[in-house]
C-alpha cells in the first residue's frame, strides 16, 4: 500500500447519474463543442456569479437553468431535465447535502450527472469570464455515454446497450437527436428488457411515435408505457433501424 499510487474514489450508482469532484490537481481542457445543446442546471447561492456563468454557457449553445442550493429549486429543474447538475462544492455541507439526496431519489433528476465544483476553479479570481474549457473538460466524463450512444445510433443499423448508462430520458433524447440530426433514414425501434417488464418504443423524425409496455398482468400503451420506462432502474436495450414505426404500419393495415 505504501508503494501504490494514490487512490481515487468515484461515487457511482447503477440507478443514477455519476458524481465527480473538481480536482484542483488535474486540469484537463475540454472541447467547447461539447456544450452545444447540453442541458445544465447550475446550483449556486451567488446569483451574479451563477448568471454570468449561465450566460457564457448559453452563448456556446447550452440549455441552462439556474437555482439556489436548495430543495425548493428542484421542481423547476425537472422541466429542464438536465444531463448534468453543477453544484457549489462549498455548499455541500449545508443545504446542498439534502439537495443531493433529493436529486438521487427523484425519478427524473436521479439520472443527471453531478459535478461538485469549486467556483474559483471555474472562474479564476480577476478573470473577466469563466474558464469554459476547464468546465467542458470536467463535464466530458459525465456525458461520455450520451455522446457514444448518439454516435452509434447515427452510424450503426443495430446495437445493444444498457439503460442505466444514461437513464431513460437521456437515452431517448440521444437516439431521437441522431435521427433528426441526419442519421440513417427510417425509424429507431427500442426494446428495453427489465426483469418484470418489456418496453418497446418507436422513434421517427426526432419524435416518439409509439410505445408499449408488457407485463404478465397485461400491456399498456402510449404515455402509460413511457411512464413505465421512466420508472425503470435498469435493463438491456436493443436498438435497431426500421423502415417505418410499428404504429404507422398498423395504421396502414387498417
Amino acid at each position: 500500500i505504501e508503494k501504490a499510487e494514490p487512490l481515487r474514489y468515484e461515487l457511482y450508482e447503477t440507478s443514477g447519474g455519476r458524481l465527480r469532484l473538481l480536482d484542483p490537481e488535474d486540469h484537463p481542457r475540454g472541447d467547447l463543442a461539447l456544450l452545444q445543446g447540453l442541458r445544465l442546471l447550475l446550483m449556486d447561492d451567488d446569483p451574479g456569479r451563477a448568471d454570468g456563468l449561465a450566460q457564457a454557457l448559453r452563448a456556446r449553445g447550452a440549455l441552462v437553468g439556474v437555482t439556489k442550493v436548495s430543495v425548493r429549486g428542484l421542481e423547476r429543474a425537472r422541466g429542464l431535465d438536465p444531463a448534468v447538475i453543477v453544484l457549489d462544492a462549498g455548499a455541500i455541507e449545508g443545504e446542498g447535502f439534502e439537495a443531493v439526496r433529493r436529486i438521487r431519489r427523484d425519478p427524473r433528476l436521479r439520472w443527471a450527472g453531478l459535478l461538485l465544483a469549486r467556483w474559483e476553479e471555474l472562474w479564476p479570481s480577476g478573470e473577466a469570464s469563466p474558464d469554459l474549457e476547464e468546465l467542458a473538460g470536467r463535464l466530458a466524463p459525465l456525458v461520455e455515454h450520451d455522446r457514444a450512444l448518439a454516435q452509434r445510433a447515427a452510424t450503426e443499423e443495430r446495437f445493444d446497450t444498457r439503460l442505466e448508462l444514461t437513464g431513460p430520458s437521456r437515452m431517448l433524447r440521444c437516439l431521437a437527436g441522431s435521427i433528426s440530426g441526419g442519421g440513417p433514414a427510417g425509424t429507431r425501434h427500442l426494446t428495453v428488457r427489465a426483469p418484470d417488464v418489456t418496453v418497446e418504443v418507436d422513434l421517427s423524425e426526432g419524435l416518439i411515435v409509439g410505445a408499449t409496455a408488457a407485463r404478465q398482468a397485461g400491456s399498456v400503451e402510449g404515455t402509460a408505457a413511457l411512464a413505465t420506462l421512466m420508472g425503470l432502474n435498469g435493463g438491456r436495450v436493443h436498438v435497431e433501424k426500421r423502415e417505418q414505426a410499428k404504429i404507422e404500419a398498423r395504421a396502414k393495415k387498417r
